[in-house]
């Protein structure tokens, strides 16, 4: 399959289009590419997909029916805003009040900065060799960077610099590491699990659990960031596939040689068990991907996503609709 990125083009017009005219200017058969690109069209009329969803998720050799069977991310959005609140989007959207809400479950040190409100910063800069920098309002890690206050001519040097740059504010955080085997796997980045969980009246459970793991140069290990999935087998912790969002496959990580593909998560049932624990926070919040960090102390929370993307489905090519449109009904009929 050509390269395609469903993180960078989904949503822009102008990279959606650059995979139109990528087929038309590949060497397939002038036939083969007149019956791609109408089955695309096809698709987004018929049930709303993306022409990089189309290409991700290999829907080029999928019957209209088979196609079907995945949500799209415009149906994924629609599907968690009808079972999420408001209320609990909004929180997790925002990290400033992400942090308020689940502050007992960071077990790192955070500042939150806004333009009138920096008080704080020099302080909490001094105390730290290196901080993470995150917008307040961003995805796909986005905007994040890493900075030291050695680098710069004392903090108020800094925190302009940061202002300028963040001019509605940014969270610092205490730059984590991870713990083995995580931090091999690439010591740039934070490496993460994403663990999701739906909130059903019988319980809450885990669904489709995966790994992210940075690539390169990036200190965030988001696959829009050229970050690698691996999906995680939720009853044993291990994981079974992985993949970038250019669909190239990995058994092994591209920089360090080390192996993803087998690698056995530790503490795998705490893990879930927080998860599960931070899910129950919020009365509202049925669906949501929890972004947890395997660290020297144990598993943290770095963040929750509402709205987090069913980004599995680009793995191992299995659509979610049933199973999801069956949790909906369990929750929203209970």
């Amino acid at each position: 399959m050509e390269n395609f990125s469903l993180f960078s083009s989904h949503g822009n017009a102008k990279g959606e289009l650059q995979i139109l005219y990528g087929i038309k200017k590949s060497d397939r058969s002038p036939e083969e590419k007149e019956r791609v690109i109408a089955d695309m069209i096809a698709a987004g009329k018929r049930y709303g997909f993306s022409f990089s969803e189309y290409m991700i998720y290999g829907f080029e050799h999928k019957t209209p029916e088979e196609q079907y069977a995945f949500l799209s991310d415009k149906d994924h959005a629609a599907l968690c805003s009808r079972i999420n609140s408001d209320e609990t989007v909004q929180i997790l959207n925002d990290k400033f009040e992400t942090y308020r809400c689940y502050r007992q479950y960071f077990n790192r040190d955070v500042c939150l900065v806004r333009p009138d409100d920096t008080a704080a910063f020099a302080g909490f800069a001094g105390k730290h060799l290196s901080l993470f920098i995150k917008p307040n309002n961003s995805w796909g890690g986005e905007g994040a960077s890493c900075v030291k206050l050695a680098d710069y001519d004392g903090a108020d040097a800094l925190l302009a610099a940061l202002l300028a740059k963040y001019p509605e504010g940014f969270l610092a955080e205490e730059r984590l590491q991870n713990a083995e085997p995580f931090l091999s796997l690439h010591p740039g980045s934070l490496n993460t699990v994403r663990v999701p969980t739906v909130k059903l009246p019988s319980g809450t459970k885990v669904v489709h659990p995966f790994a992210r793991i940075g690539t390169g140069s990036s200190v965030v290990d988001n696959a829009a960031a050229g970050g690698i999935m691996g999906l995680v087998d939720p009853e044993t912790g291990v994981i079974t596939m992985a993949c970038n969002e250019a669909d190239q496959y990995y058994t092994v990580h591209p920089d360090t040689g080390v192996p993803i593909v087998g690698l056995r998560i530790p503490e795998w049932d705490k893990a879930v068990a927080l998860a599960k624990e931070l899910a129950d926070v919020q009365e509202g919040l049925h669906y949501c991907g929890w972004d947890l960090a395997y660290t020297p102390g144990g598993w943290v929370m770095i963040e929750g996503n509402a709205m987090g993307q069913f980004v599995w489905q680009m793995v191992d090519k299995a659509g979610s609709r049933a199973e999801f449109e069956a949790y909906e009904r369990e929750i929203l009929h209970a």
